[in-house]
């Protein structure tokens, strides 16, 4: 059988990361013998060196340019389709008529409208005529999860229409999602649950971070504070570290956990580790970095391309890091909750339960993680949120054709976000959010915050052997058999069901609430 995988690159990064561990997990539990792997790309990038990354035979690489990112619209449907026909034609000659399962990421996300038409098409064409080829969307990300930007990039692919539909139906196409609440929401849109599958990231585990002592705790310090002080950032000798070992981006909300930080008594220095990269994520960035400086506070950025690796170890981070804070708003399968507790370090912060739910069984200590984070914020301030709320929802309505009690719904979650003197810190926009975080400086704001979160709180470590818990579900033999399990069910499915509904329709219908749509992430400036 072959297995060809794809996605639009392979640079470092996340998606890479999770195919590279499910790779060489098939291949250490022997699940590879009777398999030929071959990858598929939309850019040569990193190619070469993520195919040596698997540590398995590869029998073959295709790279076409038609399916990398892109944002430009067509100029008609009839260019859009007739380029669409040819690339999935292109995708089925791969398969050579044998037996195939193209395991295919993130291709519903919206990166390119013609990624996302051609991979349905293919798999249209292989049920109408019957061919040995069959499907597993892996996704990782949801355009629907908030992502505005990039829905409107597949409704809108040509002047004056675009997609309707990015979920096929067919019984040769199953789904793969990283968490149990992304598993039941495709269930409810309508796709039959013997064709989704859970299948959360592979996790290594590895016993606990010694403390660096004497010397090495010395260069981790003096590296940091060398490095603060050519940034222009404050760093604190002898005051403990809240690590945030994340980039920085609107979704992991930072600035949270820098105000967070500033509610106990004996300072804190709190570690970012690496700074944003690319073009849409950079004026946040950029912000966060001038408030830290002009403020004074504590908070040290970006030093991880420089600094580790090469002055000091990763895990000595964990070793001096009085915990790992986490103060994402979304997370896909939820490594930055595990990540520190994996390595001996306690976590604090903001608890997603969508996520960590799976986690709890294991001994995540979800308990001392809070759900919102409300700050005092003033009647304008919340009118104007609630105003522009308001447009977003009509807006994505009218525009993708939601039931009008789906939009009630939404509204009225929305009145209750900004109802209250109180607003969770995360439901805020960044001009807001910069303006809560400057006025904390006076002490008595602090006080207030600090009262209304209960802060200080202590972090809290992992249950009764966690990291056992954590291998046994999680760990590489775990996972091998569930994504073997994912790709023989879906060559051979038992229901050949059709669901006749709008499946995209439903699952954003399903994440219309505030908890995804947030106006950190953008897309909120909806005109009258």
């Amino acid at each position: 059988m072959n297995l060809i995988i794809f996605h639009y690159h392979f640079l470092r990064g996340g998606v890479r990361s999770a195919i590279t561990g499910s790779i060489r997990a098939l291949g250490a539990a022997g699940l590879l013998e009777n398999i030929r792997l071959h990858i598929m790309s939309g850019s040569p990038d990193d190619l070469d060196s993520f195919v040596k990354s698997l540590e398995v035979p590869v029998s073959g690489v295709t790279v076409d340019r038609r399916m990398g990112y892109r944002s430009e619209p067509w100029e008609d449907e009839k260019s859009f389709r007739d380029d669409c026909f040819k690339v999935a034609r292109a995708i089925l000659s791969l398969a050579k008529g044998e037996p195939t399962v193209f395991w295919i990421h993130n291709v519903t996300l919206g990166k390119n409208p013609l990624v996302t038409a051609s991979w349905y098409r293919a798999a249209e064409i292989s049920f109408k005529e019957k061919l040995p080829a069959a499907f597993l969307y892996h996704i990782h990300d949801f355009a629907e999860c908030g992502r505005l930007e990039n829905l409107l990039r597949l409704k809108l692919c040509w002047k004056n229409g675009g997609l309707d539909d990015f979920y096929p139906p067919f019984p040769n196409v199953s789904y793969a999602v990283l968490n149990r609440s992304d598993a039941g929401r495709l269930e409810a849109s309508g796709i039959p649950s013997e064709r989704v599958f859970w299948l959360p990231n592979v996790v290594t585990t590895r016993p606990g971070s010694p403390k660096p002592e004497g010397k090495a705790f010395e260069r981790v310090y003096d590296a940091l504070d060398a490095y603060a002080e050519s940034r222009g950032y404050r760093h604190l000798k002898g005051s403990p570290y809240f690590l945030m070992p994340v980039r920085l981006i609107r979704r992991k909300n930072v600035l949270e956990g820098i105000l967070l930080s500033m509610l106990y008594d004996d300072p804190r220095n709190v570690l970012i580790t690496l700074d944003a990269t690319s073009e849409q994520e950079r004026p946040y960035a950029e912000c966060i970095k001038n408030l830290v400086r002009e403020s004074g506070l504590p908070v040290v950025i970006g030093f991880g391309d420089e600094l580790v690796g090469k002055h000091f170890p990763f895990e000595h981070l964990f070793g001096i890091s009085e915990c790992v804070l986490t103060t994402s708003l979304l997370e896909g399968f939820g490594f930055a909750f595990l990540e520190g507790l994996l390595k001996g370090c306690p976590i604090l912060g903001r608890n997603l339960p969508f996520i960590t739910d799976d986690f709890v069984p294991m001994g995540f200590p979800a308990q001392v993680l809070y759900e919102t984070f409300p700050v005092p914020v003033e009647k304008d301030e919340r009118e104007r949120h609630a105003a522009s709320a308001e447009k977003l929802g009509v807006f994505i309505g009218k525009t993708f054709g939601l039931e009008r009690d789906r939009i009630s719904r939404f509204l009225q979650r929305v009145r209750e976000v900004y109802s209250d003197e109180a607003v969770d810190f995360g439901a805020l926009d960044l001009s807001a959010q910069l303006r809560v975080v400057r006025s904390a400086r006076d002490v008595s704001i602090r006080r207030d915050i600090a009262r209304l979160n209960g802060f200080p709180r202590h972090p809290a470590g992992g249950g009764t052997n966690f990291l056992h818990k954590v291998e046994e579900s999680l760990g590489p033999n775990a996972h091998a058999r569930r994504l073997y399990n994912a790709i023989s069910l879906t060559i051979n499915p038992d229901n050949r069901d059709i669901p006749s509904v709008n499946i995209s329709r439903r699952v954003l219908a399903d994440f219309l609430d505030p908890v995804y749509f947030r106006p950190l992430f953008g897309g909120w400036n909806i005109k009258s």
